[in-house]
């Protein structure tokens, strides 16, 4: 998974709802099926600012869903799923490493204390 790193800082909820949110970010990502990734404010303009998509494994291969307001669209098209998965890659390639990510969000826990 990668998330914008503004995800972590705009306090939704209240201070003790992000801590909670934020530990169980950090929580997530110490299970071995699950890798979370921040995508830093430094890295400027990416792919990633189009809007939030997911690449699910099925059966049948790989399918996207792009997520919309009000909704969304599943993408089939093997080529539209394979441009979703470069997308994702070229996100990645500015996202921090695991354990910087998990570091900045401990940071973010304790700004909201």
């Amino acid at each position: 998974m990668l998330l914008s790193e503004s995800v972590i800082d705009i306090p939704v909820g209240g201070a003790s709802v992000m801590q909670e949110q934020l530990s169980h970010l950090l929580e997530l990502s110490t299970r071995p099926n699950v890798i979370l990734r921040i995508v830093p404010k430094s890295a400027g303009a990416h792919e990633g600012l189009d809007g939030p998509f997911k690449i699910i494994a099925v059966k049948q291969g790989e399918v996207g869903f792009v997520e919309a307001p009000n909704g969304g669209r599943l993408v089939l098209e093997t080529a539209e799923v394979r441009g979703l998965k470069l997308r994702f890659d070229r996100i990645g390639s500015v996202a921090l490493p695991v354990q910087s990510s998990r570091c900045l969000i401990e940071q973010r826990m304790e700004s909201f204390r």
